[in-house]
C-alpha cells in the first residue's frame, strides 16, 4: 500500500467495506471485514495515511480508535457523500463515493467528538425523548377527558392542576378515573426522570471548565452551555463565529443575484435542539433586559433599540446569534465572557 492513496470505509454494526483509491481515482483494492477484523486491520494501515468515513452513530468511536494507530481520520457528512454514489447503490459503492468525495476541493469534514462530548450529548438526547413522551402523555390525558365533556385549556399547567380535583369529578366513571390516575402516575414518574437528567447535566456543567465558561454568557444556562460544548468536536473547524452560527441555522437565508441582496428568515440548518435552546435563552435575556432598572450598557442598549425596531422574536434571534458567536470565541480561545458594565455614551444613544 502506498501513502499517496486514500481509504474509504463504509461503517456498519457488523460488516465493514473498505476501498483503497489512488489520488487519480483508480480503485486499488476492496476489502470486506467483520467488526473484529476491521479493528485488527487498523494495525496494518500505513502510518499517517488518510482514512475517510461517513459521520454516523459509530464513526466518532472508530475515529478515536484509528487516531490511536497514527492514522489521519476524517468524517464526511452523509449528504456530502450522496451525490457521488450514483445508481446501483451497495456497500462498496458507498465506500468508493466516500473516497471520491474526500478528494474534492473545499470538502468540509465533521470533527471527531471525544467520549465525554458524546456522553453529555447522550444525556441531552435522553432528556429530549422523555420530554416528547411527556408531551404525548399530557395530550392523551386531555383527549380522554375531552371525550367525556371535560375540556382543559391548552398547555401542561391545566392538566397538572386538574389532578387535584380528579377524584371528586362525578362526570368520570370509576374505570375511567382509574385509567386517568394511572396516566398521572406515569406522568409524575416521567417528571422525576427528566429532573434527574437535568440534575446530571447541572453536575457536568459545574465540573467542566468549557461549560462553566459558556455559562458566563447572559441567557446561557446549564442546558445550553453543555449542548454548545458538545455540539461540535472541535470548533476550530470554523473560521469565525459567523460560520459557527450559520451551522446552527441562525443566519438569514440568502437569494441574491445581480448585485442585489435578498435576505429572508433564518435558515434553520444544523441542530434544531441547540438552536431552540439559544432562542429560548434570547427571549429570557430580552425579558430580563426590559425589566431591569440598572443603568444601560452597550449590550442592553442594543437589545432595547432592536426590540423597538424589530419586535420580540427578531430580537431573540439576534441575541441567540450573538450568543452563538460568543460561544465560538470561548471554544476556540479558552477565554471567558465579561459583560461590559460601562454606561452607554451619548454617541451610543444616538
Amino acid at each position: 500500500m502506498e501513502n499517496n492513496s486514500v481509504f474509504g470505509v463504509d461503517l456498519s454494526k457488523d460488516v465493514f467495506h473498505i476501498v483503497e483509491m489512488s489520488k487519480g481515482g483508480r480503485i486499488l483494492r476492496k476489502e470486506k471485514l467483520s467488526r473484529e477484523g476491521f479493528a485488527e486491520r487498523l494495525n496494518h494501515f500505513p502510518k499517517g495515511c488518510a482514512l475517510y468515513m461517513e459521520a454516523c452513530g459509530g464513526s466518532h468511536h472508530w475515529s478515536r480508535v484509528a487516531k490511536g494507530h497514527d492514522i489521519e481520520v476524517h468524517q464526511i457528512a452523509p449528504h456530502r457523500v450522496k451525490p457521488y454514489v450514483g445508481h446501483q447503490k451497495n456497500d462498496y459503492r458507498d465506500a468508493e463515493a466516500i473516497c471520491e468525495a474526500s478528494q474534492r476541493q473545499g470538502m468540509k469534514f465533521v470533527s471527531t467528538k471525544s467520549s465525554f462530548q458524546q456522553e453529555v450529548e447522550g444525556l441531552h438526547r435522553v432528556r429530549e425523548r422523555r420530554i416528547g413522551v411527556r408531551t404525548a402523555l399530557i395530550n392523551q390525558i386531555r383527549g380522554l377527558l375531552c371525550e367525556h365533556g371535560i375540556v382543559l385549556s391548552v398547555g401542561a399547567t391545566a392538566v397538572y392542576s386538574y389532578k387535584a380535583t380528579l377524584l371528586d369529578d362525578t362526570r368520570l366513571s370509576p374505570g375511567l378515573r382509574m385509567t386517568i390516575c394511572e396516566l398521572y402516575e406515569e406522568l409524575m414518574h416521567l417528571d422525576e426522570r427528566i429532573l434527574a437528567t437535568e440534575r446530571a447535566l447541572e453536575r457536568v456543567s459545574k465540573e467542566n471548565d468549557t461549560i462553566k465558561r459558556h455559562r458566563t454568557i447572559p441567557g446561557v444556562g446549564a442546558l445550553t452551555a453543555s449542548a454548545l460544548a458538545v455540539l461540535y468536536g472541535d470548533a476550530t473547524v470554523f473560521k469565525n463565529g459567523r460560520q459557527f452560527s450559520a451551522s446552527i441555522g441562525l443566519v438569514p437565508k440568502q437569494h441574491s443575484t445581480g448585485g442585489k441582496q435578498r435576505l429572508g428568515n433564518i435558515t434553520k440548518h444544523g441542530d434544531g435542539y441547540v438552536r431552540r435552546l439559544l432562542l429560548m435563552g434570547g427571549l429570557s435575556t430580552l425579558r430580563a433586559t426590559l425589566r431591569s432598572t440598572a443603568p444601560d450598557n452597550k449590550r442592553s442598549l442594543w437589545i432595547k433599540r432592536l426590540y423597538a425596531e424589530k419586535g420580540a422574536k427578531l430580537t431573540a434571534v439576534a441575541i441567540a446569534n450573538k450568543n452563538a458567536r460568543i460561544a465560538w470565541k470561548i471554544l476556540t480561545s479558552g477565554a471567558m465572557f465579561h459583560m461590559v458594565s460601562m454606561p452607554a455614551t451619548t454617541a451610543d444613544i444616538q
